[in-house]
């Protein structure tokens, strides 16, 4: 019996070792809509993304929807950021005090990829043609 659990640790940890092998594994589309994560205003660039606690207001939206309670009687905030290799995205957002205490909040974040050289795995130099990525996301906010 003892020799079966030698043989078997032996046999099962040589073949961990080759669990992750590029060829076989590579890990394509294994995560979607990164661009989420982008950070939204200015303030919360500056702050390393730990808006959460310390935004008021309409740009506050995306971090803690309950900053919008912030709003004194309407507000509107505009963004537009040139990230790196071209890629550009923004911010739309527009806030209202509708009552003593309800407030509710419109927030519209957009990625523009710019023109980018379509490849496939015949021509990974590049199709000669080009294409872009468009994405938006629409946000609803109640806050009380």
């Amino acid at each position: 019996m003892n020799k079966f659990l030698a043989l078997l640790f032996t046999v099962s940890f040589s073949f961990a070792q080759f669990r992750d092998i590029p060829e076989v594994v590579t890990k394509v589309a294994t995560s979607t809509a990164n661009w989420l994560k982008l950070e939204t205003s200015a303030r919360a660039i500056g702050m390393g993304g730990s808006h959460v606690a310390s935004g008021r207001g309409i740009s506050g939206i995306p971090y803690n929807p309950a900053s919008a309670a912030f709003i004194q009687s309407s507000e509107a905030y505009f963004s537009s950021v040139n990230y790196i290799a071209g890629i550009q995205h923004g911010v739309l957002s527009y806030g209202r005090k509708m009552g003593p205490s309800d407030y509710v909040g419109l927030h519209l974040f957009y990625l523009d990829s710019g023109p980018m050289a379509g490849t496939n795995e015949y021509y990974p130099d590049g199709t000669g043609e080009d294409f872009r990525v468009v994405s938006t996301a629409f946000r609803t906010t109640y806050a009380r």
